[in-house]
Order: structure tokens, then C-alpha cells, then sequence
């Protein structure tokens, strides 16, 4: 200790020296002992550093200019004692170069200028360069950042949720789609490249990454906060990447499961499994594809659990199931049975429980303990052939347009009713927000925002589509 105190004394004293003598004397005036008084603080400063740094032996102070901690990052040559370690922490021990040096008690500061470094964390590990503007904002290892711990995500909030709408020819796009009112126009249009006689039948997306389906393959589009016009689609797969065309909109049905994995139904009534909708490049390939003799599914539902994919055959052979679905490669031309006799149309999985709807909305509970073939569990009326499900609840849409909500998805019975609204005629389409508190239908001139409150549903914008009636919609959270 006494030989610390000595080098720290003859090091102040030292630098007091050199900072007299190169001073301009004839500039220099005694005011307030300036020369002296500077002498004094750094002897001040050596003593409280030499004092401190028995209680730093563990100290790790601020990471450094250098990503990740600096070059070193372990606190100085001796970890919690003197200049060079915990307790003078700062630009010595992790200070501006070495990474990591005293979170201990030893320095003027808790292991240097500011708890281990200039910033508790320095300006870059985890600062501007590891973390930069997503992982802690530029102080992560300090006050977790300018936006908190996280810091701004590369998906600007800005303009969520958004609401999206395809037509045969175009993709029409509402930015703060919970700000809209009657009659606005949208926000703007993506162009999808057609060719003469293409057009566009559906759109699916995540808040990472919106998918078109047309004619033309499936274009992906990124960075969803900061979509315009002219953004153009990261990737295209080709209509040649699938055993069918995707044309027609007669069978649009596609969601994301929470795998992250696609489950396209498009063309003829196909379903296509792609694999990782949020990777998808422009030579990526279904995985499986699943068909029927008929042709004619309408959708897909898919139970995780038993990895269990269920498909609405609409002209007469029912709800259908293909069992390991996720491991079935190549086209799969049958089924491995028939569900139920049911001719649904649109269909999801929620829960343990898979709903269908058609004229009328059939459900069956308790896939976990039974996902044979076996009757509904509940039969109810005010159905669609549309339908989507979301946080407990089920929405559906009527081709004569009416839209019916059922809350408590998970325990329906036959006995309960829906809440109901007539919309418009030539319904085609619908999504469920998030929170189920909102829905998007899509009619021949017009896409509807639903709100589900207390007192039921009412409708709370209609925004026109121009001259070609939409064919789907999705909103993105």
C-alpha cells in the first residue's frame, strides 16, 4: 500500500510539474492558486483510487471503444489494484481501450469515470458498434440505451398496423390503419410485375414480410415500416417453382404457423408447405404439396402438436387430413383419411380445437386427446365461408355480406350465438387483428375495419377500392 501511495504522489506530482512549466508564465495568473489547487485534486485523486481498489478485486469497468468489450476486456494488468486495474478502472482498465474493468467499488467512481468506463459501457461494445441502434441503443451496458433496452428495432414502428388489400391488379396499401376514416384513399399502391394477362389472387404476411400471390409466383416484400411504392420485392419465387399455377382466386387461403412456415393454398386447390416464410429467396421451393383427386382444396388448418395438416375439400370428399405432414416431401396426391363428411370452406386451427366454416360453422374441440375421425363437437349457424381465428376468437364473412364474431372460441356449443352485422354485398376475404378486437373484410368497391366492443360489432371505416372489386386482406401489426 505505502509503495501505491508513493508511485501515485510522485505520478500527480510529476504531471503538476509538467503542466507549470509548460504553461506561457506571461499569460499566467495566481487566481485562486490554479497550478496548485489542480496539484492538489489529482494528490486527492491518487489517494481515493489507492484507497478504493482493495474493493475491487472482481472489477470489470466499462467497455471500451472497441466492439464487445475492447481488445482485452478484463480489467487491467491487476483487477482491482491501482492505476492499472478496478480502481482507477476509466482509460486504463476498460476505460477507452481494455473492455471490461471495474464494476468494483476501487476508483474514483466505481471502477473508473462512470461505473466502469466513460459511459458503463463505453461508446461502442454494445454502444454504436455491438448493439449499435438494436441491441442497447448507444449506451447498452449503461442506461440500456437511447430507446431502452433494445434500443430501435429495424422495423420502424411508424407506420403500423398496416392494412392491405389485393384486386386482380393491384395491391393497395392503408398505413395507421387504426387512424383511417371513411373514404381515405390508400396510402399507396405496390407494383407486382404481371405481364399481359396476369393477375393477383392473394396476400399473407408477417410483420417482417408481406407475400403476393399472383400468377407471376409469390413476390416477398421487406422491411414492412418502410414500405412505399417504390419499394420493390426482396425476392420472387417463380410460378414454375409450384406443381400447379397459382393463378385464380378461387382458393386464397394462407397463413403463417407459428413455426414461422407458410401454407399456401392457391391455383386449382392445392396446398403448398414453405418452409421458413420469413427466409424465403427467390430459389426457394415448397417442401410438400398436398393434393387431392379432386382437386378443390379450399384451405389449410394445421395442428402442431400431432404435426397434422387439415384440408376443406369443397365438392364432396369433406375435411380431409394428411398425418406428418412436415416430413412428406414431393407432391402428396391422398390423403391419409377423411375427418369428417363436412364440405367446409375456409378452416383454422385455434387451441386445441379446429373450426370450418361453410353454411355453417362446425368445430371440434380436444385435438389433443382425439384428432380421428368423429363428429363435431358443436354445429352454429351465422357462418361464412371466409373465416379466420385469433386470440380466442372467430370471425367469418358471407358471400351476401354478412360477418359474424364468436368470442370464447375454445368452449363453443351449438347453443351459442354469434355477435352479427350485415356489411355489404360480394364479401371475399377476412382477417382478424392480433387482438381480435378488429376485423378486415374485403367486398367489390369497398374494404371494411370491423370493431368487436360490448356492444357488438360496428363498422368503423370503409375505404374505397377504385374500379375492381379486392379478392383479399390482411392486416399487419
Amino acid at each position: 500500500m505505502d509503495r501505491l501511495l508513493y508511485s501515485l504522489f510522485t505520478f500527480s506530482f510529476r504531471l503538476a510539474l509538467t503542466k507549470l512549466f509548460s504553461w506561457n508564465l506571461k499569460d499566467w495568473k495566481p487566481v485562486n492558486n490554479q497550478w496548485l489547487t489542480g496539484s492538489i485534486l489529482l494528490l486527492a485523486m491518487g489517494g481515493a483510487a489507492a484507497c478504493g481498489s482493495s474493493d475491487a478485486s472482481t472489477g470489470s469497468g466499462g467497455n471500451g471503444n472497441t466492439a464487445n468489450g475492447g481488445d482485452t476486456g478484463s480489467g487491467g494488468s491487476a483487477a482491482g489494484s491501482g492505476p492499472t486495474g478496478g480502481g482507477a478502472g476509466g482509460n486504463a482498465a476498460g476505460g477507452t481501450h481494455n473492455g471490461s474493468g471495474g464494476t468494483g467499488s476501487g476508483g474514483t467512481s466505481a471502477g473508473g469515470t462512470g461505473a466502469g468506463g466513460t459511459s458503463s459501457g463505453g461508446t461502442s461494445a454494445g454502444g454504436t458498434s455491438s448493439g449499435g441502434t438494436s441491441a442497447g441503443g448507444t449506451d447498452a451496458g449503461g442506461s440500456a440505451g437511447t430507446s431502452g433496452a433494445g434500443g430501435s428495432t429495424s422495423i420502424p414502428p411508424a407506420t403500423f398496423p398496416l392494412l392491405v388489400v389485393t384486386t386482380s391488379d393491384k395491391v393497395k396499401v392503408w398505413q395507421h390503419a387504426d387512424l383511417v376514416k371513411d373514404g381515405d384513399a390508400p396510402s399507396f399502391e405496390l407494383t407486382i410485375e404481371l405481364g399481359a394477362k396476369g393477375s393477383i389472387s392473394g396476400v399473407v404476411a408477417t410483420r417482417e414480410r408481406l407475400g403476393v400471390v399472383s400468377s407471376a409466383g409469390l413476390s416477398l416484400f421487406d422491411a414492412l415500416g418502410t414500405l412505399s411504392a417504390s419499394s420493390k420485392a426482396a425476392a420472387l419465387i417463380p410460378a414454375k417453382a409450384f406443381s400447379a399455377s397459382p393463378d385464380g382466386d378461387a382458393f386464397n387461403h394462407q397463413f403463417v404457423d407459428a413455426a414461422g412456415d407458410l401454407w399456401l393454398t392457391y391455383g386449382p386447390g392445392r396446398i403448398a408447405l414453405l418452409k421458413g416464410f420469413n427466409t424465403l429467396t427467390s430459389s426457394s421451393k415448397p417442401a410438400a404439396e398436398f393434393s387431392h383427386q379432386w382437386e378443390q382444396l379450399a384451405s389449410a388448418a394445421y395442428y402442431a402438436p400431432a404435426d397434422l395438416l387439415f384440408g376443406a375439400q369443397v365438392s364432396g370428399a369433406g375435411v380431409l387430413y394428411y398425418s406428418h405432414a412436415k416430413t412428406k416431401t414431393g407432391v402428396v396426391s391422398a390423403p391419409d383419411g377423411t375427418f369428417n363428411s363436412f364440405s367446409g370452406w375456409q378452416s383454422a386451427v385455434l387451441g386445441n380445437s379446429l373450426f370450418v366454416g361453410g353454411n355453417e360453422l362446425d368445430v371440434w374441440h380436444g385435438l389433443d386427446t382425439k384428432h380421428n375421425s368423429r363428429a363435431p363437437d358443436a354445429k352454429l349457424g351465422g357462418s361464412g365461408l371466409y373465416l379466420d381465428a385469433s386470440a380466442n376468437a372467430i370471425a367469418t364473412a358471407t358471400a351476401d355480406g354478412g360477418v359474424s364474431y364468436f368470442a370464447l372460441a375454445s368452449s363453443l356449443t351449438s347453443d351459442n350465438l354469434p355477435s352479427a352485422i350485415h356489411v355489404a354485398p360480394a364479401l371475399h376475404g377476412i382477417d382478424l387483428s392480433n387482438d381480435a378486437q378488429t376485423l378486415a373484410t374485403v367486398g367489390s368497391d369497398k374494404v371494411y375495419l370491423i370493431a368487436h366492443g360490448a356492444s357488438g360489432l360496428s363498422v368503423r371505416a370503409a375505404l374505397p377500392l377504385g374500379d375492381k372489386p379486392g379478392n383479399d386482406v390482411a392486416l399487419v401489426e
